[in-house]
C-alpha cells in the first residue's frame, strides 16, 4: 500500500516537472532575445564607434554577453576570423546551426539575425547604424510577443502538468 503511493507520488512529480520544463522554455526565449538585444546592441558600438573589426567585434561582444548568446556571437566571430566562413552570413547560418539546441529562438528570431547578417560589413558607418537600429526595433517587437506568450504558455504548461498528474493519479487510485 505504501509503495502505491510513492509510484502516485512520483506519476505526480514528473507529470509537474515535465509541465515546469515546457513552460521555461518560453522563459529561456525571452532571456535570448533580450541578451540578444544586448548583444547587437554592443556590436554596433564596437563597430561604429571604437572601429573594430568585424570577427573582433563579435568575439569581443560574445565575452561580455552570458551563455548561450554569449556561445552564439563568438562562435560566429571564430568562424569569422578562420576563415571557416566565406560571409558574416554563412558563419551566422552555421552558427545558429550550431547552437540551435542551446539558443531558445523561433525562425522569425533567426530570420532578424541572417536578415542582419547580409547586411554587416556592406554599407558604411551611418547605413550600418540604420540597419542595427532596424534589427534591434524587431527585436524589441518579438521580445514583446515572446513576453506575451511567455506569460499565456507558461503558466498553461505549467498548470496542465499538474493537472495531468492529478488526473492520473486519481484513476489509478
Amino acid at each position: 500500500m505504501l509503495f502505491k503511493y510513492f509510484l502516485l507520488l512520483i506519476i505526480m512529480g514528473l507529470s509537474s516537472a515535465t509541465g515546469f520544463l515546457y513552460g521555461d522554455r518560453y522563459k529561456k526565449r525571452v532571456f535570448c532575445l533580450k541578451e540578444l538585444m544586448n548583444g547587437y546592441i554592443n556590436l554596433e558600438n564596437e563597430m561604429t564607434y571604437t572601429f573594430t573589426p568585424l570577427p573582433e567585434a563579435f568575439v569581443s561582444t560574445g565575452s561580455k554577453l552570458k551563455e548561450p548568446v554569449g556561445e552564439l556571437f563568438q562562435a560566429i566571430g571564430s568562424k569569422l576570423k578562420n576563415n571557416e566562413a566565406e560571409n558574416v552570413y554563412l558563419s551566422t547560418r552555421k552558427s545558429l546551426e550550431e547552437c540551435k539546441e542551446k539558443v531558445n529562438i523561433n525562425e522569425d528570431d533567426a530570420s532578424i539575425l541572417l536578415d542582419l547578417a547580409k547586411s554587416l560589413g556592406t554599407t558604411g558607418i551611418e547605413g550600418q547604424k540604420k540597419i542595427f537600429s532596424i534589427t534591434v526595433d524587431r527585436m524589441k517587437n518579438n521580445t514583446e510577443k515572446a513576453e506575451k506568450e511567455c506569460d499565456k504558455y507558461s503558466k498553461m504548461y505549467k498548470s496542465l502538468g499538474v493537472c495531468v498528474g492529478f488526473m492520473l493519479v486519481i484513476f489509478l487510485i
